[in-house]
């Protein structure tokens, strides 16, 4: 034992320096930011953190968007969080209790002060049993969020103000507890033997106020009926008033106040929810009325804002007739709308009018306001159309016609460099497409529009109707084969005759040796010495001489600016290839083309300052 006592002790130091050296987590929050996270996820991930220990309840819920500043103090950061999202936490035993309700109870006082923001009942009332240490029972509460702030109230009227927004519910002081029941079925505003009657086999309602399923219980019971209800629904129905009615018309009154139906099989009753929709359907009136002296297009025209929105009419194009489906109340204004317009016309009469110059497909585009609800027929075939006017309208019309129907102003234009359909794709400013009519000849044109509209054309034509920029490439390719011993030296001689050129007619010394050494260059097109001069003319010579360099492609192309041209300069070569069949001596053959050669694309473009840049590209196989 004496031999392991200073073993124990130096453990027991050990143990005092961890502790003494403090919490293993830091007390300050570090920089976090969280975008549409649970806020649940955020409480787990500061507690990670910081090391606190941190629990929500069932009430913390729903996602937030937050971020926690560097360096912040835990309590700080926490208090912040929390309150900007309408939560409270309480500190028990170091541990750190998140919720949405933040209450407290004063023993010596018996009174509960509560603070929560949109949390439903149900937490509510078990948060204030929980704070006041009392029983609360309840017989299904029902469902809905309230905020509260209450602040030393009794018990009884806290739980009282809890229920007052829900009716039929009543809150009951025990001894010892507290009991919130549904409101029973009596005499007083309920439903009651006095409100719901039958008499030969027809029932009669008359009261101010019950519950739907009390009633529902009740009116089975007399009739002596079973039932079997699909909706958890229940609400305080009021004001009842029926008389003389079935059963069934009864039963499906009452079920329309909660947008239920029946359906009977046998004889039990199964009740279940439907729409709205579905109960009003029954309400609904269908009509059918034909138009007879208004298009539909017109009255689509001149229908008002205010009933054009409405889905309660549809059109019918092919017999020219609205379907108009609603109550009689929602229907009646389009009906009242239809019987003022579709009416005899009245001093209307057809008139003929046969265009010259205009189109008269599209002279409804070009009618003044005056006309913008007259319809013209075009007559097929021809270039005249009907129209429907007064007499005092007619007048204002024609001559409306004869000003707008005139020979518009044309002018005859022969294009220098250009074709038409390119002037199209790039008209200048001054011009629309609608000015401009092709002919069949692609360098000419007319233009129509007026004289100054004609002048400026003319100025901006003359700048675009300009010859395109030709592009002549000198292209020689020389091909070198490179070896250990190849050399690109030279070694010239100069021979003088001795007798001059006047003597002998014949050319001196010095001009036949010079034709001696670049006898190769000069026979290309490319001028080699004009352009590269006398040592490269040299070195390529004697290159082509020893056959260490072979002339690929001499050559000139034309093009002009912006346009790729292609030289090639290939050959195909085909072969017969045996391939043996596997297990068998049969053998099969494919002829193989192989392509080699030159092939070079060039794009040469000529700017406005008049330089020339190429794009090559060059594919050699």
């Amino acid at each position: 034992m004496k031999k392991n006592r200073p073993r124990t002790i130096l453990l027991s130091l050990t143990c005092l320096l961890l502790l003494a050296g403090g919490p293993l987590f830091a007390q300050v929050i570090p920089e976090m930011v969280f975008t549409n996270a649970e806020i649940t996820d955020i409480l787990v991930a500061l507690s990670s953190a910081t090391g606190k220990s941190i629990i929500p309840d069932e009430t913390v819920k729903g996602t937030a968007t937050y971020s926690f500043k560097d360096s912040m103090e835990f309590e700080q950061g926490l208090q912040i969080f929390l309150s900007t999202y309408k939560m409270y936490y309480r500190v028990e035993n170091n541990v750190y209790y998140v919720s949405r309700i933040s209450s407290s109870f004063n023993d010596e006082k018996g009174l509960i002060s509560m603070d929560a923001e949109d949390v439903d009942l149900a937490y509510l009332v078990r948060a204030a049993s929980k704070t006041m240490n009392l029983t609360i029972m309840d017989e299904s509460l029902p469902s809905g969020k309230l905020t509260v702030h209450a602040k030393d109230m009794k018990p009884e009227d806290f739980l009282g103000m809890l229920l007052a927004k829900f009716q039929g519910y009543a809150v009951e002081k025990k001894e010892n507890y507290f009991v919130i029941r549904r409101l029973a079925a009596d005499g007083s505003g309920f439903v009651s033997a006095a409100g719901l009657n039958e008499k030969n086999g027809l029932y009669s309602i008359n009261i101010q106020k019950t519950r739907f399923k009390d009633l529902l219980k009740s009116l089975f019971l007399k009739a002596g009926l079973e039932y079997q209800n699909f909706s958890r629904k229940d609400q305080i129905l009021e004001d009842l008033r029926f008389s003389d009615k079935t059963f069934d018309q009864m039963l499906r009154l009452i079920l329309e106040q909660m947008n239920m139906d029946f359906s009977r099989v046998g004889n039990i009753y199964y009740l279940f929810e439907v729409s709205q929709r579905d109960i009003t359907k029954k309400y609904m009136t269908t009509l059918v009325i034909p138009l007879v002296h208004v298009s539909i297009q017109d009255f689509q025209k001149i229908l008002p804002s205010e009933l054009a929105s409405s889905k309660l009419y549809k059109f019918n194009d092919n017999d020219n007739s609205i379907i108009l489906n609603g109550t009689l109340e929602e229907i009646g204004p389009i009906q009242d709308f239809i019987t003022q317009i579709d009416r005899p016309m009245e001093n209307l009469k057809y008139h003929l009018y046969t265009l010259n110059f205009l189109d008269a497909k599209n002279i409804k585009s070009i009618f003044p306001p005056a006309f913008r609800y007259s319809e013209p027929i075009v007559i097929p075939g021809s270039n005249s159309f009907l129209v429907l006017l007064t007499d005092e309208k007619k007048k204002e019309f024609e001559e409306f016609i004869e000003i707008a129907d005139r020979r518009p102003d044309s002018h005859f234009i022969r294009l220098k460099y250009i074709k038409a359909d390119d002037l199209l794709k790039t008209l200048p400013p001054s011009t629309v497409k609608e000015n401009i009519f092709t002919t069949g000849d692609p360098s000419s044109l007319f233009f129509l529009g007026s004289d100054d509209k004609y002048q400026a054309f003319q100025q901006e034509l003359a700048l675009i109707d300009q010859p395109i920029p030709q592009i002549r490439y000198q292209l020689l390719v020389i091909q070198y084969n490179r070896d250990d011993s190849f050399g690109m030296g030279t070694e010239t001689s100069v021979t003088y005759p001795p007798q001059p050129l006047e003597e002998t007619g014949e050319p001196s010394g010095k001009i036949a040796s010079l034709i001696g050494e670049f006898g190769s260059i000069l026979n290309l097109n490319f001028d080699i010495l004009g352009n590269f001069g006398a040592e490269f003319a040299s070195k390529l010579d004697t290159s082509l001489t020893n056959s260490d360099a072979k002339v690929y492609a001499d050559t000139t192309l034309n093009g002009i600016s912006g346009q790729e041209i292609k030289f090639q300069n290939t050959e195909t070569t085909r072969f017969i290839e045996v391939e043996p069949v596997t297990g068998s001596e049969a053998t099969t053959t494919k002829t193989i083309e192989v392509s080699s050669g030159l092939i070079i694309n060039i794009t040469g473009w000529v700017s406005g300052n008049g330089m020339i840049s190429m794009d090559v590209s060059a594919t050699v196989s």
